[in-house]
């Protein structure tokens, strides 16, 4: 049983993608945005090691485990079988480049911290001639389980491709980056998208998406730009809040900017995004009153950091639709309701706020 600190990955992360230095753009470091705990503590133990070989300061260790099983212990911990392997890249134009990488199989034990997990101590199958007997010893006479673990080792195999994709995938999008392809030293790059899953944010630019009851005075209106950038707007009129000074009514008012990014591709017209920014772009006064009207500066409404949104094109069936956005869509005030959403729209459940485009746009 090795302590965390000690562990070596077993291909010395060389063999599988060793490339030569270059300038690169500097990337973000790693984080986990899933919702799974254990999964959770894992990629985060999997990428700190990997970032124990980084050669390149402008770098990014991502990790890949490839959990095959879990099983709890007495005292409570819990036993993670897998191969828990991690590469190290550089951003070259939109390829992700393979620097170093490598595998490490093995039982990662992790301990409870709070809500969630923490790794505690490795045990990791030795390199070599004895390769095979240390996945055995590993396996605890599991067949399947032994399996699992040749399995995780085949580069050539799906479950590993998938894996990997999966991390860097979520990596890219959370991130906001451009990448579409990573590469490893003297192989063809390996798509992370396809043109589906790129359409969405290209759709998305140029278009207008208005929050409204479309009877008030009020609204939040997203403007979006290049790859999910958005600026926004949100303004509440009410004439009939008045008081000394302001006898024309307060208006409440808010301009702000933000970041989308994909997280999942639900089909060709349905797509999940994350406001990954949100800022608000005017800092002054609170409150101020001018031609007898009062302003107040507000929050924006229907929209907050970290909401997940789920985007529709032009084309969905409205036959589906969530009972929430239906309201916001506005679809049932038309002469003729269409069977098929003939404008752009986000949907945000947690916010109860649908935002939709104009028809035909």
């Amino acid at each position: 049983m090795k302590k965390i600190a000690t562990v070596c990955m077993s291909l010395a992360l060389a063999a599988a993608c060793a490339a030569p230095a270059f300038a690169a753009e500097a990337l973000p470091r790693y984080t986990y945005t899933g919702s799974d705990a254990v999964e959770a503590a894992v990629a985060e133990y999997t990428a700190d090691l990997g970032k124990m070989y980084q050669t390149q300061e402008d770098s990014v260790s991502v990790p890949a485990p490839i959990i095959l099983q879990t099983g709890e212990k007495e005292n409570g911990d819990l036993e993670v079988y897998g191969n828990f392997w991690t590469f190290n890249y550089v951003l070259k134009g939109t390829v992700l480049e393979c620097i170093s990488g490598g595998e490490a199989p093995g039982i990662l034990t992790l301990r409870r911290e709070g809500d969630g997990w923490k790794a505690d101590t490795f045990d990791e199958a030795e390199p070599g001639e004895g390769f095979g007997e240390e996945l055995k010893r590993l396996s605890h006479g599991d067949e399947a389980l032994l399996k699992g673990y040749y399995e995780a080792s085949d580069t050539s195999g799906k479950l590993y491709l998938n894996t990997r994709i999966r991390y860097l995938r979520e990596y890219v999008t959370s991130n906001g980056l451009k990448a579409e392809a990573y590469q490893d030293y003297g192989w063809e790059p390996v798509p992370l998208f396809d043109a589906l899953e790129r359409r969405p944010l290209n759709l998305l630019e140029g278009r207008t998406l208005t929050f409204s009851s479309g009877v008030g005075a009020w609204y939040t209106s997203l403007t979006f730009g290049k790859d999910g950038a958005f600026t926004g707007e949100y303004h509440d009129s009410n004439m009939g809040e008045t008081g000394e000074g302001y006898p024309n009514g307060t208006v409440y008012e808010c301009l702000f900017r933000g970041q989308m990014v994909l997280t999942e591709c639900l089909d060709a017209n349905t797509f999940r995004l994350q406001v990954k920014e949100l800022t608000k772009t005017e800092e002054g006064e609170t409150e101020s009153i001018e031609d007898g009207v009062r302003y107040v500066a507000a929050e924006p409404y229907g929209l907050k950091a970290g909401n997940e949104l789920t985007l529709y094109l032009p084309g969905t069936p409205v036959e589906g639709l969530p009972e929430g956005f239906l309201p916001w869509s506005h679809l049932n005030e038309m002469e003729d309701r269409p069977d098929e959403l003939p404008f752009a729209a986000l949907w945000n459940e947690a916010e109860n706020a649908g935002f939709v485009g104009e028809i035909g746009d």
